[in-house]
């Protein structure tokens, strides 16, 4: 996915990585570890992205 931005959007498009978080009917559900929104935004970094940013 980051790729695919970098390449068709540049890399002054805004990425941002939000985690999922149990609500309503998708209690059932873990949320999404803060490990795994820290991988994301490394890989876009790694990938040339200038301004990647998740959120817990």
């Amino acid at each position: 996915m980051c790729d695919w931005i970098l390449e068709h959007l540049g890399d002054s498009v805004p990425v941002h990585f939000t985690a999922f978080h149990p609500d309503f009917r998708m209690q059932d559900k873990p949320r999404t570890p803060h490990e795994t929104l820290i991988a994301a935004r490394e890989i876009a970094l790694a990938t040339g992205s200038s301004t990647p940013t998740s959120a817990t």
